[in-house]
């Protein structure tokens, strides 16, 4: 027999059912998950002893059918949380995914504070899980989760997202998001974070998505749909024709570190500066130019100089900022 088998056939999955919920108060956000440290998963669940039976036991069942380094590219922390989520419990307890999917439709959100951290770990896991899995269970050290489940955590780290951890958005106008800047008529090819758009009324909850989804630094949004592409990086952004409307986090370039009050004298690629409007269309320039690995940024007179390396970087009393790959 072989030691992984193929699900053939379609089938109801409770670990995804949520039922309407009884209560007819309306769901108010949670604020505080998105601040909670990323822990190992037995520390992540110590505050669900009283909430869930044996659920240290079952933390250390999914911690041995981890391998210590999973293929996936997770830590084992991270994929034992995804794993421990699949679980069915013995002796007609009930397993932690019932009694998560429960809580989450409850108004009472204080409920759901002993669930922070693993919260947090769980959706980590989800968001960094690799789009392209085959559709199999883990055997032994083994555990590949299976993409109609991972997809369904992906669902759930980004609709959940803004009511999961992120600062409340409903009093922003429509148009604007505090800490992104908005490029009109402007779209950004590839570097997608979901593999499908997901649906937004308007620009700022799309922004508000991308805020409160791991790793999301840029989106798009079409008006006219009401399509919302998250996405890792501005990456070669380029100018649309249609209703794209582009929004993006000018302090933060996913792959590059940056180093505040720092310069890097030489090593340029070009022969003078070129002017960019912030730190991560610099950076976003670098990406796109061959032989560039590192780079450095003037907000004040907006140029950026593109580098070959790293070199003999030096403290700046100015207001350079330099990243590097």
């Amino acid at each position: 027999m072989s030691e992984n088998i193929e699900l053939q056939t379609p089938r109801e999955n409770a670990r995804l059912v949520m039922p309407d919920s009884q209560d007819s108060k309306t769901i108010r956000p949670i604020i505080g998950y998105a601040q909670e440290p990323l822990l190992p998963l037995v520390d992540a669940c110590k505050p669900l002893v009283s909430i869930i039976f044996n659920i240290l036991v079952y933390v250390s069942i999914a911690l041995e059918n981890t391998p210590d380094n999973p293929s996936d590219g997770l830590t084992s922390d991270e994929s034992a949380s995804i794993h421990l989520y699949t679980m069915e419990w013995n002796d007609g307890h009930r397993s932690l995914y019932s009694i998560l999917n429960e809580t989450l439709r409850k108004a009472d959100r204080e409920q759901l504070k002993p669930w922070f951290k693993y919260l947090k770990l769980l959706l980590t896991g989800a968001c960094l899980y690799p789009k392209k899995t085959k559709r199999r269970w883990y055997n032994k050290k083994q555990f590949i989760i299976p993409v109609s489940i991972l997809t369904a955590m992906l669902i759930l780290a980004v609709v959940l997202g803004s009511t999961l951890g992120s600062k409340s958005t409903h009093n922003t106008s429509a148009d604007k998001c505090g800490g992104f800047e908005r490029k009109d008529a402007w779209d950004i090819r590839g570097n997608d974070i979901l593999t499908s758009p997901i649906q937004q009324p308007d620009y700022a909850s799309c922004c508000s998505q991308c805020q409160a989804t791991l790793g999301c630094i840029a989106f798009t949004y079409s008006s006219a749909s009401q399509q919302c592409s998250l996405k890792t990086s501005i990456g070669s952004g380029r100018s649309s024709t249609g209703d794209r409307i582009s929004g993006y986090n000018p302090n933060r370039c996913n792959g590059f570190e940056g180093k505040d009050a720092w310069d890097i004298p030489g090593n340029d690629i070009l022969t003078s500066p070129v002017q960019q409007p912030d730190y991560a269309s610099c950076c976003s320039q670098c990406q796109v130019t061959s032989g560039c690995i590192a780079f450095t940024y003037s907000p004040s007179s907006q140029r950026c100089s593109l580098k070959t390396s790293m070199g003999s970087g030096v403290n700046s009393t100015g207001d350079r900022i330099s990243g590097y790959n």
